[in-house]
């Protein structure tokens, strides 16, 4: 995916969890329905819909004295022929060149961060997805420009509701391969 997405959907993630229900109508962007800790929205971007779920962590770790909002985030967006893109959100910016692993019930996903985001590298996007449909929880564990080790634990009972319902809300299209 390219990074401009990825950026955007960074901004629509904040932008769904940070305002008021009022506002997000004014913004169309609609919740489909939360499940346990994961909720499901979708949305419009560039006239165009695209679906996401997105999840707070139970519990985080670190030395640091202070750390914006911290999020996992699955989207979908069928203009794109784009499904099931793992993201994380890390409320500070990624020390350069460092790995971030995502681990799942011993199944450990390396991410790279760029700024406070960070993705899976190459195409392995489905494999997390199915991972976190069969989990427990999910712990991600990134470094800070400074250097600074963090912990995030994800609940995943309820992923799997909400991953259904943006499939449902934007199903994959036949028109890309």
């Amino acid at each position: 995916m390219k990074l401009i997405g990825k950026v955007i959907l960074t901004c629509v993630a904040i932008a769904v969890t940070a305002v008021p229900e009022t506002a997000r109508t004014q913004q169309n962007i609609a919740k489909l329905g939360t499940n346990g800790v994961w909720t499901a929205y979708t949305a419009m971007e560039q006239g165009n819909r695209i679906c996401y779920t997105v999840a707070r962590p139970i519990h985080s770790e670190g030395n640091y004295s202070r750390r914006g909002d911290v999020y996992a985030i699955v989207t979908h967006r069928p203009s794109r022929g784009s499904y099931g893109i793992f993201s994380i959100m890390a409320g500070y910016p990624y020390q350069s060149n460092a790995y971030i692993h995502a681990t799942i019930d011993n199944r450990q996903f390396t991410l790279i961060g760029h700024g406070e985001t960070a993705w899976l590298q190459g195409t392995g996007d489905a494999d997390l997805v199915a991972a976190m449909q069969g989990g427990r929880e999910m712990t991600v564990i990134g470094y800070s420009q400074r250097g600074t080790r963090t912990v995030d634990i994800f609940e995943l009972m309820g992923f799997t509701a909400s991953h259904t319902q943006i499939d449902k809300a934007c199903p994959e299209s036949k028109q890309f391969p």
